[in-house]
């Protein structure tokens, strides 16, 4: 068995989460919607299907992070619903009429696959909005009407607002989430900001429509009983206290980086020492250190001082009087504002995966132009703040405010070029000129 899997942790690979757990039993069982909040690596997706497999119920887990409009959502939702048919009706030519019956009505072509029924999205019939509604509707119908229930999982759901230029899909779907009588919904992302938006802010349709669950990191006492038995599992018997503190301290107790240590570790057939896990650690460092490095070459040498300042003094207060003087610079420029180039990645390709080259076609622009700006090579200009505005759905202001505050920081950095006569100086010979025009 795989204790530490890196990738979904289901079954007895899964640990703990067990309030979290409880919390989407008793939503299942009151129909009520879900969100999952947490940083990227926290094993959303893992919690929401061990929940589902936990509450023995069909389920579709729909991942939209591919999707680049508002088409492919739609035939991502509607395949979601096609595969939830075939696992609540595992009958070949059951599952044929009844697809017959379900997507028939919305005139698009089906076929049987072996997960289920895979739908063709037409773009002749209904719009994908209205199209999304009615089939959500309609299964909500089904399951009611057969006394089932079944759950909707959809990751990477902050693509929707991401995609569209307008929050009519959100209010499509949240007016099916409210209308479910026997459909339970999950909603899950990677790019916490962006699904936080959709969720808490009040102008937005989702506001206020889900319980929100944030994951936490998973705790000492919880861990280590597991460890322990892995150990046991692999060794025959219990690694050292020391070990497991070494895993804790350099894993941060991460969730992703635990299980990625804990996986190198256990490849050894000897019982570990701590001397072992540092050196694997060191190792696994080393191997991932040009792309950290690659993320630390865009930020300016004072953020980089500050970083490193912060890893080596590990203060609580990096803003206050003492870290100032400590680290002999200014708090202005500890206050640095990010490239903006750098959020931009952040929220458009680290959180959704795609590649430069899909995300200049979501744009409009050329491969080089987005890789410019990703790569600080270029900035926000007024027509990148509308495009950015359009895709990420708020506003050009946001994103050109954004540029000038950069700008502006950067400019500050090194004044001494620029030469000026100060407007008080003028103000004597303004006089004077006024008291000639007098006379």
């Amino acid at each position: 068995m795989n204790y530490f899997p890196v990738a979904l942790a289901g079954g007895r690979a899964f640990c703990n989460r067990t309030n979290e757990l409880k919390r989407l039993q008793y939503n299942f069982d009151n129909n009520i919607a879900s969100l999952l909040v947490a940083p990227r690596r926290y094993g959303k997706t893992s919690l929401a299907l061990q929940a589902i497999t936990k509450a023995k119920l069909p389920y579709a887990h729909i991942d939209l992070y591919k999707a680049l409009h508002e088409e492919d959502i739609a035939r991502f939702i509607l395949n979601g619903i096609g595969q939830l048919l075939g696992k609540i009706e595992p009958t070949p030519k059951k599952l044929i009429k009844l697809a017959g019956d379900f997507f028939g009505t919305f005139q698009l072509k089906f076929s049987l696959e072996k997960y289920g029924i895979t739908v063709e999205f037409s773009k002749k019939g209904k719009k994908p909005v209205e199209l999304i509604l009615s089939a959500l509707e309609k299964l909500d119908d089904y399951l009611s009407k057969h006394k089932k229930k079944a759950v909707l999982f959809l990751d990477e759901f902050q693509t929707i607002a991401v995609t569209m230029t307008n929050s009519s899909l959100e209010a499509a779907i949240r007016e099916a989430v409210q209308k479910s009588k026997s459909l339970c919904y999950i909603f899950s992302g990677s790019y916490r900001h962006l699904i936080e938006a959709m969720f808490n802010d009040r102008k937005r349709p989702f506001y206020n429509s889900c319980d929100q669950i944030s994951l936490k990191r998973i705790e000492e006492a919880a861990y280590k009983p597991y460890i322990q038995k892995a150990a046991i599992a692999k060794w025959s018997k219990e690694i050292s206290e020391d070990c497991i503190s070494t895993l804790f301290e350099l894993a941060a107790l991460h969730p992703y980086y635990i299980n990625k240590l804990c996986s190198l570790v256990w490849q050894n057939d000897k019982l570990i020492t701590m001397g072992m896990i540092e050196k694997i650690w060191e190792n696994y460092i080393d191997e991932n250190k040009s792309r950290v490095e690659q993320e630390i070459s865009l930020l300016s040498l004072n953020q980089r001082k500050i970083l490193l300042n912060l890893f080596n003094e590990n203060t609580q207060e990096p803003f206050g009087k003492e870290s100032v003087l400590a680290w002999s610079m200014p708090s202005t420029s500890i206050h640095t504002p990010l490239y903006p180039g750098l959020i931009v990645k952040d929220a458009l390709i680290d959180s959704t995966e795609l590649t430069v080259t899909e995300a200049a076609s979501c744009f409009g622009v050329t491969r080089t132009a987005l890789s410019r700006l990703l790569n600080a090579h270029a900035g926000i200009s007024p027509e990148m703040a509308v495009r950015l505005a359009k895709f990420f759905n708020n506003s050009v202001e946001s994103w050109i405010n954004l540029q000038a505050q950069y700008d502006a920081w950067l400019i500050q950095q090194d004044t001494s070029h620029i030469h000026v006569k100060p407007f008080s100086a003028l103000m004597p010979i303004a006089k004077k000129t006024d008291q000639h025009q007098h006379h």
